[in-house]
């Protein structure tokens, strides 16, 4: 991980620039969830949290568990859309870890097939993490940009009604 990726990103964070972050390594995608995560409750926000994922990489995700039960507690809502109805989510310690926390819901498409959906995180109105190649953990992120933040915003909503007929209550 590069010294020079972490103060772009603080520094993206911190003066809520509007500048696309580009990334391309799970190290890069942990820093860019952990910071999104965080500012979901700084200086007294209780921005939501919405979640797109084909697994919830156990992992990848596991190591951030924290960092989404902190913005829980603090008043943020939490909404994670989980696409393969073959992951295994009893098992994930992400799940685990935000059972039973305030304002968090989890729903598992359970339909034929893995529905195909792109994977990306959105914070409040205009902070983002959204893969382009998700192979490749390739994607762009945004501390400060409303239009892609409302069209992701209106994305999860078009998803979230497209698997509700063929969808479990995780959490």
């Amino acid at each position: 991980m590069s010294v020079a990726f972490e103060q772009l990103v603080k520094e993206c964070r911190s003066r809520k620039i509007d500048r696309t972050i580009y990334n391309a390594s799970r190290g890069h995608a942990h820093v860019l969830l952990r910071n999104l995560f965080e500012t979901a409750h700084e200086n007294n926000a209780k921005d939501a949290i919405k979640i797109v994922s084909g697994d919830l990489d156990s992992v990848f995700y596991g190591s951030l568990g924290q960092a989404v039960c902190d913005a829980s507690t603090n008043g943020c809502e939490v909404s994670i859309l989980v696409m393969n109805p073959k992951s295994d989510l009893d098992n994930n310690p992400f799940i685990r870890a935000l059972k039973d926390k305030p304002g968090i819901t989890c729903i598992q498409y359970k339909g034929p097939g893995i529905k195909l959906a792109p994977h990306f995180v959105l914070v409040g109105k205009n902070k983002y993490r959204f893969e382009v190649d998700h192979t490749e953990a390739k994607a762009e992120a945004n501390f400060n940009d409303p239009v892609f933040g409302g069209f992701l915003n209106a994305l999860y909503k078009e998803i979230e009604v497209s698997i509700l007929p063929a969808a479990k209550k995780i959490i």
